[in-house]
């Protein structure tokens, strides 16, 4: 989850134990243009005529842009693994155990989160007799949530709540792994103080009981729950999980305005890409 006051998430920390990234992915090599066939007199005429018009698909098969992009498409997608069972055996004993901070460590080496961008990836225990909150904006209906990446003395900081470690009251690696890989997501995407907003302000005045978020705040949010979702598979999440992350998903969106909700559903449904998904 993240807050525009330097915090996005979904006590005082224990060990402050350095992120584990994962291991980069050597982009492919552009190829080898040396052995194409050369195109008879007769295929000169229309070669010419489409560079006129654009470029030819042979000419963009062997671009080192579109390489580099194809590169960088890919280690997004892949570098994200689901751990054997025994690698989830050994999470879940160490959630069962209260070794939390170990339990982080573990998921994001055996999931293979990429969490390079944040300083410090580590569990933050619930204090007693705090209010229901989402990140620090209360709301009646949302549920507390201590996760979140936050900017702390000029570094990122990822915060694991202990609600992230248990689902439903059972012990959940994949619904921690889950947790860290939307607060990796925000890391990576949400903290770019040059980076122009992408959902139009709401101007209304705010209502009692209303989330003191903006619309650019909700909007980041919606966007690393669709990362969530996107990866389920790898992730393992049960059908129960997934549909908890979607009724989070649901609940932000029904906080945009009008115009804002329906950017999102484009992106939603396919017809319109996210800005950060890659």
């Amino acid at each position: 989850m993240h807050m525009s006051n330097g915090t996005i998430g979904k006590g005082p920390p224990a060990n402050n134990p350095a992120p584990i990234s994962t291991p980069s992915v050597d982009d492919p090599k552009t190829p080898d243009v040396s052995d194409q066939p050369k195109a008879d007199h007769s295929d000169q005429h229309a070669k010419q005529t489409s560079k006129q018009t654009g470029r030819i698909p042979q000419d963009l098969a062997h671009d080192p842009s579109i390489a580099l992009r194809k590169a960088k498409l890919s280690k997004s997608v892949d570098q994200l693994k689901t751990p054997s069972k025994a690698q989830l055996d050994e999470i879940n004993k160490a959630i069962q155990d209260g070794k939390k901070e170990d339990a982080i460590k573990l998921a994001i080496k055996y999931y293979h989160i990429d969490t390079s961008p944040a300083a410090e990836v580590r569990y933050k225990p619930a204090k007693q007799g705090e209010a229901i909150e989402q990140g620090t904006s209360k709301a009646p209906g949302f549920e507390k949530i201590d996760t979140a990446t936050k900017m702390e003395n000029g570094k990122l900081v990822i915060e694991i709540g202990d609600e992230s470690f248990n689902f439903n009251g059972k012990s959940s690696p994949a619904w921690l792994g889950s947790a860290i890989y939307h607060e990796s997501f925000h890391a990576k995407n949400h903290f770019n103080p040059n980076e122009k907003p992408i959902m139009r302000p709401d101007t209304t005045p705010d209502q009692a009981g209303k989330p003191k978020m903006s619309q650019e705040e909700i909007f980041q949010e919606v966007e690393a729950y669709a990362r969530e979702l996107s990866a389920v598979g790898k992730l393992g999440l049960s059908s129960d999980e997934v549909q908890a992350v979607q009724r989070r998903q649901n609940q932000l969106k029904g906080m945009l305005t009008r115009e804002n909700m329906e950017d999102v559903n484009q992106m939603i449904s396919g017809r319109k890409d996210w800005p950060h998904m890659y």
